[in-house]
């Protein structure tokens, strides 16, 4: 069974059932929208001893259903993303993966086809080049990823592409969309710029743009029904009511250790060299410190810089 598919509502879990590990803050693009603002590697970064000790006492603690691998870009730190995919598929753990394409080498297609995979999760801004490389900050972006597309799909594995949506590009949502499906990609998250990071206000959506996306995304989602999944990924204001009507199931270990609610809310809940991952996941319970605080948040503002809760 999918864990998504149980009701965890009135379930205190003792270990989460999803972890996302941010391998690097390192970034080979620069993605003017960046809500992580990933770009140089930083030197109190996890080293790969401290991400196998943390992977070691997952497994201990009884491991985890989904892992989510995610940067900066993640290919980056590609043999440690492989020897984590080792640790953790060998405790029957299926995973995520985040990434730009820009850097999938067929040998390392080869290699994925070895783990259990939801998806791979591919960025691809735009069907047009221009419009993409421009988004991407780099003039080699696009060709580097569509050809990464066509590596993955060819071999069967899940691709879906997610298309960050700024008033450059939301004009053209049909046409991407047929672009993906024509690649082999499994589904495509259509999703707005977080305010947060290297964002600003620029890149948000204007009113009217927001106003037709949904119902653009739900003609789009029935029309490719058994050929490609559509969808419309979640707003700030969704993660924020999810946290407060759902019980939780994940957390986000940054790379320097920090522990996070998700990759919306700027709440650090503790760091993974001072506490086992036990510990920070009781945190996540104590829903009246955490509320106090996002009830300060202002939505039609940038998301603050990181905050220790704990």
């Amino acid at each position: 069974m999918n864990f998504e598919e149980l009701d965890l509502n009135e379930i205190k879990l003792s270990m989460p059932l999803s972890i996302q590990f941010d391998l690097t803050y390192q970034c080979n693009l620069n993605c003017h929208f960046c809500y992580n603002s990933s770009g140089t590697c930083r030197k109190d970064e996890l080293n790969f001893s401290e991400w196998k000790e943390l992977c070691d006492e997952i497994v201990r603690s009884g491991g985890v259903f989904q892992c989510i691998l995610s940067g900066g870009e993640s290919l980056i730190k590609c043999r440690r993303m492989f020897q984590i995919l080792d640790i953790l598929g060998g405790d029957n753990t299926s995973f995520i993966l985040n990434t730009n394409g820009t850097l999938i080498t067929d040998d390392i297609a080869d290699k994925l086809l070895e783990y259990r995979w939801y998806w791979i999760q591919v960025s691809l801004d735009s069907h047009i080049e221009s419009v993409h490389n421009c988004i991407r900050g780099n003039a080699m972006s696009y060709q580097k990823t569509v050809i990464s597309i066509k590596k993955l799909t060819s071999r069967g594995l899940p691709v879906v592409i997610a298309c960050t949506l700024t008033n450059d590009n939301c004009e053209s949502i049909e046409e991407m969309t047929e672009f993906a499906a024509d690649m082999g990609a499994s589904g495509i998250i259509f999703s707005e710029v977080f305010w947060s990071g290297r964002a600003s206000q620029d890149d948000i959506m204007n009113k009217n743009n927001r106003r037709k996306l949904t119902e653009t995304i739900d003609k789009l989602h029935n029309r490719y029904i058994g050929r490609m999944d559509v969808n419309l990924g979640k707003t700030a204001e969704e993660e924020i009511a999810d946290f407060y009507q759902k019980s939780p199931t994940g957390i986000v270990v940054r790379p320097n250790g920090d522990v996070k609610l998700n990759c919306v809310l700027p709440y650090i809940i503790g760091n993974i060299r001072k506490d086992s991952i036990s510990d920070i996941w009781e945190r996540v319970y104590r829903k009246e410190v955490i509320k106090s605080v996002i009830q300060n948040l202002d939505l039609n503002n940038k998301m603050p810089d990181d905050i220790v809760l704990f």
